[in-house]
């Protein structure tokens, strides 16, 4: 709905904008969300938590992570395991490919210099595979193989389905 799809905005753990801790709502409050509130919830939460371990040196970062990120990871893959959407809908392709990626998706809390986000590193290669007035095949190569190890990609998936 229209009203909805105003209040949605997914947080940037690179941006300088300050952002606040969104939370995850109870669980009678769940019920009333749509599964793409529900995943933006949850993308905002490890984007605000990854913002407060940004000047952390990166084994304290990891740790850190583990900590506090991790659980968000569980509640979040434990809620994805409750959505049964029908096989080709858009929110059934996204959580497929969530959970056919999971592993992936998680590799960034095993090093603390990993990102929760690959966006500064597609802005970084892009001034090398981006020509005059039009893109290289290069560029459309590593944008799709960035994307397919990008998180956030399939939490926003889920989100669009809804709005």
């Amino acid at each position: 709905p229209a009203a909805r799809r105003k209040k949605l905005k997914l947080l940037d753990v690179n941006s300088d904008e300050a952002i606040e801790d969104t939370g995850l709502p109870d669980e009678e409050k769940l019920e009333q969300l749509l599964p793409a509130e529900i995943g933006l919830l949850y993308c905002n939460k490890l984007f605000y938590l990854e913002r407060t371990l940004k000047e952390l040196e990166a084994e304290e970062r990891k740790q850190q992570r583990t900590i506090l990120e991790q659980p968000v990871w569980e509640q979040f893959w434990n809620w994805l395991g409750t959505l049964h959407p029908t096989g080709g809908s858009k929110l059934g392709k996204a959580v497929n490919y969530a959970q056919n990626r999971k592993d992936t998706l998680m590799t960034y809390l095993e090093d603390g210099h990993c990102s929760l986000s690959n966006n500064l590193s597609k802005n970084a290669i892009r001034p090398f595979t981006v020509t005059v007035g039009t893109a290289c095949p290069m560029e459309r190569d590593c944008e799709n193989e960035l994307s397919k190890l990008n998180w956030s990609k399939t939490l926003a998936s889920i989100i669009l389905v809804q709005a």
